[in-house]
């Protein structure tokens, strides 16, 4: 800017005002000063010609990563609803590492974006201090030691929905992720409370903790074992995707789904010819409903000059079978 001014032979702050459309500039010296601009190809900063107004027309992206369609999904939605309504996106990857949130996240605050969407995978997040311009969603985990806004499925209630269809309940075995996730550990509540309102008493060993960081063959030889070593299993329920995707296979390969008085249902998203050759209930998450609601959300505080409430919005599962 400084070599337009000079080019020009005005001040630095009537080249601003050319730029920004703003002042008083009589014809003759805006000609000139585009005309430096144009002789000089100089492209101003969107970023820095916006900070004036403090917004950047950027909205922060913090994801664990894009390694499954659902992820993909969510961040997609985001973006195409966003670039709709005049706003660019930066997204930042995490790999589920608790420092990389902490990075990104400061990062994003040096940017001065207008706002952020968050999907932490840890609820221990800490240390970092986050301006009140500048507005946080949280996407399916809340944080223990901010108080955002967060949206997420309703859980307890799909958990109720997902086991009280079966015919057999009295033998399940149920696949989790970590209960050190918040999400996990909401869908085990919901189980617990399903099979409490359905008069079934919990056997102390039907939930089996699996690391879903593993890859798929220890997975798939896990869930196979514990299948193997406990008698009369008459169905098994999954959490998550990842389970709920190796339960099918083991199944099959140990010939049960071919037994009339055997069921599988869990959470994912599983082709629909998966869902009737294999008998199979599932309780599927809604992505882009999820990113439309988080995003919705978000601009509703960057547009309001309002403080900001943490209220929680949740988003329903359908179910297929």
């Amino acid at each position: 800017m400084k070599d337009v001014a000079k080019a020009a032979g005005v001040s630095i702050g009537t080249v601003s005002k050319v730029i920004n459309k703003s002042g008083n500039v009589s014809p003759k010296i805006r000609e000139r000063v585009l005309l430096a601009i144009s002789l000089l190809n100089y492209k101003p900063n969107g970023i820095a010609r916006s900070l004036k107004n403090s917004k950047t027309n950027i909205i922060g992206v913090i994801l664990p990563g894009l390694y499954d369609i659902y992820l993909m999904k969510i961040l997609n939605n985001i973006e195409k609803i966003a670039s709709a309504k005049g706003y660019k996106i930066i997204y930042c990857s995490t790999n589920g590492e608790l420092a990389k949130e902490i990075k990104s996240l400061q990062w994003l605050i040096e940017k001065r974006v207008d706002g952020i969407l968050f999907y932490p995978t840890s609820e221990e997040l800490t240390d970092v201090e986050i301006p009140p311009s500048i507005p946080v969603v949280l996407i399916e985990r809340e944080l223990k030691n901010y108080k955002f806004p967060t949206i997420m499925h309703e859980h307890v209630e799909a958990c109720r929905q997902l086991i009280e269809p079966l015919t057999q309940k009295q033998s399940l075995l149920f696949f989790h992720g970590s209960q050190n996730d918040s999400v996990e550990r909401s869908k085990i509540t919901g189980f617990f409370k399903a099979l409490e309102h359905l008069g079934i008493e919990k056997e102390s060993d039907c939930f089996k903790e699996v690391n879903v960081k593993h890859d798929r063959t220890f997975i798939a030889d896990y869930i196979k074992q514990t299948i193997s070593s406990t008698p009369k299993v008459s169905g098994v329920v999954a959490t998550n995707p990842i389970l709920l995707s190796e339960s099918i296979k083991v199944s099959e390969e140990l010939g049960l789904v071919d037994q009339t008085d055997f069921e599988i249902c869990g959470f994912g998203d599983i082709d629909p010819f998966e869902i009737r050759r294999n008998k199979i209930r599932i309780a599927k998450e809604q992505p882009n409903e999820l990113a439309r609601v988080a995003l919705s959300s978000l601009l509703d505080q960057m547009n309001k000059s309002c403080k900001v409430v943490s209220k929680n919005l949740y988003v329903t599962h359908t179910f297929q079978n």
